[in-house]
């Protein structure tokens, strides 16, 4: 039962529903609204298994994860500075060029409801009311307020413009007590972009649920819904960052994250009994008491070679993600023990 339960976590492993969902329905809001770090009690160094150590470090990552949705400062606001510098020193043509490729915060948009699942209402956003050439998906131009749109975005949906007190950017006057007062009327939600646009012309998001009704509603007079979106924020380090929390068990080295103090005596030794856990349970390898299909695609992704092995193909095959500074760093860690890599 074990080893069944870990391969359907593994099949499981890319889903983020558990962390889309608190967002989409503003739980997220009610459950840290008030509270600060010092709520939270310091962490055994060890956890009996990935569950609990999941269940422990996903709380912590949702409550870092409230606060930079109401504190974090724009990417484009923190370049700011350096972009008029260097628009100082260009052309009029230049400096056009640069603005018509500048993020928009806001826009309107038009959704059609599509697949509809327990958690989520899965929406279309286009740039214009769509025709019935757009819904059986022939080709049409896009808007730049679509094609900005990237996977991970967070942006606020609503069937009538907020009152940002004259201004266009919903982050400047989003406290809590605002955006949760916004957020709990029925005619405006967040939405979260899983397909940016691209060909076809539509955007796609999901929305809660609980906004299913309102928008199947308003979709029948016009066939579509008129929205004003606001650009909220790009969850897309956050999305790998739970991503990597969730898919942690499978990683080669899971038993030292889980049980850290203990595994300075028992490494090799817990390292191994891991190993042969998810081989068994992905079908890597059986045994006389567990014999299961293999995942066709599991040896591409959970591979046992030793670590300097793995690392220097890791190296090779990614050199282009990494400037030169950083291959200098990853060559002399590909070099180290494997005992010393441990502590990083």
């Amino acid at each position: 039962m074990k080893r069944q339960l870990m391969r359907r976590r593994y099949e499981n492993r890319a889903s983020i529903d558990d962390f889309v969902r608190p967002i989409l329905n503003i739980d997220i809001l009610d459950r840290f609204q008030g509270k600060s770090r010092h709520d939270f009690r310091p962490l055994d160094p060890n956890f009996d298994d990935h569950r609990t150590y999941l269940e422990k470090w996903e709380h912590l990552f949702m409550y870092e994860t409230y606060n930079m949705l109401l504190n974090s400062r724009r990417t484009t606001d923190k370049e700011d500075d350096h972009a008029a510098r260097v628009n100082a020193q260009k052309s009029r043509a230049q400096e056009a060029r640069a603005a018509r490729s500048s993020k928009k915060k806001y826009w309107e948009g038009y959704v059609v409801t599509s697949q509809k699942e327990t958690l989520f209402q899965t929406l279309r956003m286009y740039d214009k009311p769509p025709g019935p050439s757009d819904k059986v998906g022939e080709e049409k131009s896009e808007a730049f307020e679509i094609r900005q749109l990237r996977e991970y975005d967070l942006i606020v949906l609503s069937e009538e413009p907020i009152d940002l007190k004259g201004g266009d950017d919903i982050k400047q006057v989003s406290s809590v007590n605002f955006l949760r007062s916004q957020l709990l009327q029925h005619n405006i939600m967040f939405g979260f972009v899983t397909k940016r646009a691209a060909k076809n012309g539509f955007a796609l998001l999901q929305v809660d649920i609980s906004k299913a009704f309102f928008l199947d509603t308003a979709e029948m007079d016009d066939s579509c819904v008129k929205m004003h979106c606001y650009h909220f924020e790009n969850l897309s380090t956050t999305v790998r960052e739970y991503k990597t929390l969730k898919m942690c068990e499978f990683f080669k080295m899971a038993p030292i994250l889980f049980q850290p103090t203990l595994s300075l005596e028992n490494k090799d030794e817990m390292l191994e009994r891991h190993k042969k856990d998810i081989e068994i349970a992905l079908g890597i390898c059986s045994t006389q008491v567990a014999k299961v299909q293999p995942l066709s695609h599991a040896k591409n992704v959970v591979k046992f070679d030793d670590l300097p092995t793995r690392m220097n193909k890791y190296v090779k095959r990614n050199k282009k993600l990494f400037n030169p500074s950083q291959l200098i760093v990853l060559d002399k860690v590909v070099e180290m023990p494997e005992s010393d890599i441990l502590l990083i």
